[in-house]
This record gives C-alpha cells, sequence and structure tokens, in this order.
C-alpha cells in the first residue's frame, strides 16, 4: 500500500511543475497589454505620402505616460514588390504626454535605409507609386521592460492627383449632331509623381486614352496621346487648363484634328469624396 501511496503523488508533482513553468513563460510575453487595441501606444494607422507635395510627415499617437518612459519607433521601407529593406531605428522619443505628434521628412525616412544594396534615391519624386514605409513601435515601461507594441503605421506613397473623379462637360463635334455633353466617374490612375492616364472624354471604348501631366510649382495641366491607337492631342489656347490645389478639380481643354475638323474637349474633374 505504501508504494501505491508513493506512486500517486507524481500526478500532482507533474501538475505543480507544469504551473510553476506557465508562470515563468507568462513573464517572457514581448507584446504589451491591451494587445487587442494595438498596445500602449495608438498611432495613426495610415498616412497618404503625396510625391511633390507632401513636405513632412505628421504621425499623431497616443501613448500611455503612466506606463511608459520611452518609445522606440522602428522603420523599413516596402516595395511595390513586397520585397524589404532593413529596418532601422528612426526615432527615440521621451518627454511625451497623452497626445502627441510625431514630425518626419522624406530625409527622415531614407536615412539609414538600404534596398537593393543601395540608399533610397535623395529625391521623393524617384519614389515608385505604390511603394510604402512601415513603422512599428517598441515602448520602454516604467519598471524596465521593452515590449513590442501591435499597432503600426503605414505610410503609402501616392500621386498627389491620383484617385476617382467626376468628369463633366461638353465634346463639340464639326457635325452638331455628334456633339455632347460629357458626365461620367472617372479614375486616374499614376504613372509617376506627376502624371496620371484615363480615358478621353467619352472615347474609351474607341481605345482612345490620355495622360495628364500636372506641374505642382505652376498647378499648369497638359494633356498627352497614351497608347498607339489614340490621336495626337492638343491644348486649347482660348482657355487655361489646371489644377485647383485649394479644391482638387482639375480644368482640361484641349482637342484632337478628324478628317472633317477639330474635336474640342472641355473636362472638368471633381474628386469624389
Amino acid at each position: 500500500m505504501k508504494k501505491i501511496k508513493n506512486i500517486s503523488r507524481w500526478p500532482f508533482l507533474l501538475g505543480f511543475l507544469i504551473l510553476i513553468m506557465a508562470a515563468c513563460n507568462k513573464n517572457d510575453v514581448t507584446t504589451t497589454k491591451d494587445a487587442l487595441e494595438g498596445g500602449l501606444v495608438k498611432p495613426m494607422p495610415a498616412f497618404f505620402y503625396k510625391l511633390g507635395i507632401t513636405t513632412k510627415v505628421d504621425i499623431s499617437i497616443a501613448p500611455d505616460p503612466s506606463q511608459i518612459s520611452e518609445i522606440y519607433v522602428y522603420n523599413k521601407f516596402i516595395n511595390i514588390d513586397g520585397t524589404e529593406s532593413n529596418e532601422v531605428l528612426l526615432k527615440t522619443i521621451t518627454g511625451f504626454g497623452s497626445h502627441d505628434t510625431l514630425h518626419l521628412s522624406y530625409a527622415d525616412l531614407r536615412k539609414d535605409i538600404v534596398f537593393n544594396g543601395l540608399p533610397l534615391p535623395a529625391a521623393d519624386t524617384s519614389l515608385p507609386i505604390g511603394c510604402s514605409f512601415l513603422l512599428r513601435y517598441e515602448v520602454k515601461m516604467a519598471d524596465g521592460r521593452k515590449l513590442i507594441n501591435l499597432a503600426t503605421t503605414t505610410i503609402g506613397v501616392s500621386n498627389f492627383f491620383a484617385g476617382s473623379y467626376q468628369a463633366t462637360g461638353y465634346f463639340t463635334h464639326p457635325n452638331p449632331a455628334s456633339s455632347r455633353a460629357l458626365n461620367a466617374k472617372k479614375d486616374l490612375i499614376a504613372l509617376n509623381a506627376f502624371e496620371c492616364w484615363t480615358t478621353v472624354a467619352d472615347l474609351g471604348g474607341n481605345g482612345y486614352m490620355m495622360k495628364i501631366n500636372i506641374n505642382p510649382a505652376t498647378n499648369a495641366a497638359v494633356v498627352y496621346a497614351y497608347g498607339s491607337t489614340t490621336p495626337e492631342l492638343f491644348m486649347s489656347t482660348d482657355k487655361v487648363s489646371k489644377y485647383d490645389p485649394a479644391t482638387g478639380v482639375i480644368s482640361l481643354y484641349y482637342f484632337y484634328v478628324g478628317a472633317s475638323g477639330n474635336r474640342v474637349i472641355e473636362e472638368i474633374f471633381t474628386p469624389i469624396p
């Protein structure tokens, strides 16, 4: 009987050891508490960096200063094909309140980043549309622990006027019966920092496409034929084609030459919220 009693103690000893190991492992967890909400720092989740027009990036953060002594901000570059750069320590933040702002320039974002063995281009306008920077955060607690924050910030690189628009205007044909009003939703798809492409008037079914180029210094707008099936496009000289940075409206006045005369097009692109 005595031997049986000794053997019966092992399940209890084993259970006790498992509890001790679980308690030890719990202290090694590296994600912050409130993990379901992203952690003790709640940063802005996304920022759109518009090439040619963005001069600084302001990321709002909402840390808990009662529990955190320092915030470490790490940064990496992600190309449009998903390949990534090295990750670097971008900023160490101290002396913050419950609401703070992280001020960054492109020089900050590219500092010490190496992609495919090279630094990022000195001019932000050379970045490919669709690439991004990913900021992640670690915190140093009042008791000295360094923990990972789950919430991150993605800084997406985009063209400053790409997006969805309502395009209204008029197509004037040499034959009055073929003249018509224009009113359609159009997407301006970025090609680079200063150009987008879309359809010519309502002639997308004919394969007529155009590039819109906007000079961010003067806001002047110019269109060019885009694609082999599009006739050459010319800017009208009696009206000014331009981009209004206050409203985002793009006014285009252009024409192309047909067998019976010019086809004159007026299109006003109003951003769709």
